[in-house]
């Protein structure tokens, strides 16, 4: 995903996975960057291979997934919009 500041500031993207009726959710390996400045940059959340498998198996089963993705942006004066 995109995401952008207008000045300098820290960005976290974090996230899960839910697999609705099961019970299962599959964390997202966090995305970290920084920005000297105003800008954007692109963050991607990661899969390991075990949750890769795991959702793989049950998306087979016929299930569906539903993903809930969290920025965080904080800047060198406090949390920044």
């Amino acid at each position: 995903m995109v995401v952008r500041c207008n000045k300098a500031c820290r960005l976290t993207a974090t996230g899960k996975i839910a697999i609705p009726g099961t019970g299962v959710t599959i964390a997202l390996k966090p995305a970290h960057t920084t920005l000297g400045g105003a800008g954007k940059r692109t963050l991607k959340l990661a899969l390991s291979k075990s949750a890769q498998n795991s959702l793989r198996r049950l998306l087979k089963t016929g299930k569906t997934a539903r993903a809930t993705i969290s920025i965080r942006a904080i800047g060198t004066t406090g949390p920044v919009r």
